[in-house]
């Protein structure tokens, strides 16, 4: 990974994204595009990228019930790129907005692309949600599987794990 910083520093108008996403796949920063100036379609140019380099991705979003163990789970089991993923956390340097970074498959910042660097003093549990970069399926007991996996399982197995989320955007 090729840590990259973001060069815009202002509330709703920064380029944190930008700089996550070029950190995570090893581009310059002008060979991504600057998402938040692309309003609601910023996920499908984010998409097309991401699908560009190989992946198919999809939000995961930690919600009340998601503990960080069992998110940690998640990122190992989709293995990010080469270990990474793109997250989101809480800004450090504005009120009441969320800030990309880079994480491991722990969820440990391992990258904020803003300068200043304050959100490194995070932990696994700051972080709000992550890009999954693989297809899968994550059952309601929370089994985790791929695709295939899903395809292969027996009814049986699929009636214990009707899914509540199945993480493709294809």
């Amino acid at each position: 990974m090729n840590k990259v910083f973001q060069t815009i520093i202002d509330k709703g108008h920064g380029n944190c994204m930008q700089a996550a996403i070029a950190s995570l796949f090893d581009l310059e920063l002008n060979d991504v595009p600057n998402f938040i100036e692309l309003g609601d379609k910023w996920f499908s140019s984010m998409y097309k990228l991401c699908k560009d380099n190989g992946y198919d991705i999809c939000n995961i979003n930690r919600n009340k019930e998601d503990n960080t163990e069992f998110l940690q789970r998640v990122a190992k089991f989709d293995g990010g790129v080469n270990g990474y993923l793109y997250a989101t956390v809480k800004s450090q340097t504005f009120d009441n907005v969320s800030h990309a970074v880079i994480i491991d498959l722990d969820l440990n910042i391992v990258h904020d692309p803003n300068p200043n660097q304050l959100a490194l003093k995070l932990t696994p549990d700051d972080v709000i949600s992550f890009m999954s970069m693989h297809d899968m399926v994550i059952g309601k007991t929370g089994k985790l599987f791929t695709l295939a996996d899903w395809d292969a399982a027996t009814d049986d197995e699929k009636d214990e794990n009707v899914h509540h989320a199945t993480l493709n955007t294809s």
